[in-house]
């Protein structure tokens, strides 16, 4: 059975660039507590969207189905608690799907942050 090539689909639905907030890691100060990571960012392109299916959202816990949704592809790895900064809002990354195999993209599903500001 071949395997789906979704590079394709990735180059013909490119809606890119689109920019990734990506957390670093905390360090311990002088004090023995802990200060957030500096957040870097980096600009992805290419990278598509799509609404989340249903077999998606049922990946998710039941009070988290009510927020907005997506499925995010790109050619770099993007990370779980990346956040993407998309036209329309900034989406959270849980999880990620490696499909080197078939054309080196990896599939996201991510989650709109700021539903509260959007009146949602």
């Amino acid at each position: 059975m071949a395997l789906l090539d979704v590079a394709g689909i990735l180059d013909e639905f490119n809606l890119g660039p689109l920019t990734v907030k990506r957390p670093a890691a905390p360090t311990q100060n002088e004090f023995g507590g802990w200060d957030p990571g500096v957040e870097s960012e980096i600009v992805v392109d290419p990278i598509y969207s799509h609404t989340a299916s249903g077999e998606d959202l049922e990946l998710l816990p039941e009070g988290d189905t009510k927020r907005e949704t997506r499925r995010y592809g790109a050619r770099v790895p993007l990370l779980s608690g990346d956040r993407i900064v998309d036209v329309d809002g900034t989406f959270r990354v849980l999880n990620t799907e490696n499909l080197s195999r078939q054309g080196g993209v990896y599939l996201v599903l991510a989650q709109r942050e700021d539903d509260e500001e959007a009146g949602s």
